[in-house]
């Protein structure tokens, strides 16, 4: 069965001014924390969990191979015109 991910919790926010524009100051300390920081750190940890679960998925046998394969046979079931 393939696995739906509703959170992959990758990604650092930002805060707008009022207009809805970023300060510089305000993208230096986002890219300082996500290059040096401890949320840098884990956001890099949360992407390689999820290249191998994505690699894990895309093997035969994978969830994402066989979802693939049931959908094939799916097709297959119909009459053909």
């Amino acid at each position: 069965m393939t696995k739906i991910r509703l959170t992959a919790k990758v990604a650092m926010r930002l805060k707008a001014r009022k207009d809805g524009i970023f300060d510089r100051e305000e993208i230096s300390r986002v890219v300082k924390d996500l290059m040096e920081g401890e949320e840098g750190e884990r956001l890099r940890k949360r992407a390689k969990e999820l290249e191998v679960e994505a690699a894990a998925a895309m093997i035969e046998g994978g969830s994402s191979s066989i979802a693939l394969a049931a959908l094939a046979e799916k097709w297959k079931s119909f009459p053909t015109v």
